[in-house]
């Protein structure tokens, strides 16, 4: 296992024990060996309760990398964040397939519910 050791330099290579299934595996999943966004937070969670909807009460971590409450509440966050904004990329979508010929009263609309999205309340 490789660990933060303050007096000693860090590694600039991992050992083939760690790297060789990581990046065999990061190939499987079409991702790249790293330690992305996306799968330290967007794919790095449950729901304790799976009738209930996403929201903070009801996120988890699957992996806690420090052990604190910190880390939990950055990627849960995180998590009820992209929830939230899935609307706003639906709309941006229906936004983006307007054209010449649309309605320029549904194309307001569709403006209109794609502000409401990021406004706070």
């Amino acid at each position: 296992m490789l660990i933060f050791l303050e007096d000693l330099e860090p590694k600039s290579l991992l050992p083939k024990v760690i790297s060789k299934p990581w990046v065999s595996l990061s190939e499987k999943l079409a991702r790249p060996p790293v330690l992305s966004y996306a799968s330290y937070c967007l794919h790095n969670w449950y729901l304790i309760d799976d009738s209930d909807a996403i929201d903070l009460d009801n996120v988890a971590l699957i992996n806690n990398f420090l052990g604190g409450i910190d880390e939990d509440w950055f990627v849960t966050i995180h998590v009820c964040i992209e929830n939230a904004a899935s609307e706003a990329i639906k709309a941006c979508e229906e936004i983006a397939n307007c054209n010449k010929d649309s309605e320029e009263s549904s194309v307001n609309e569709l403006l209109d519910n794609n502000f409401n999205f990021y406004s706070c309340s």
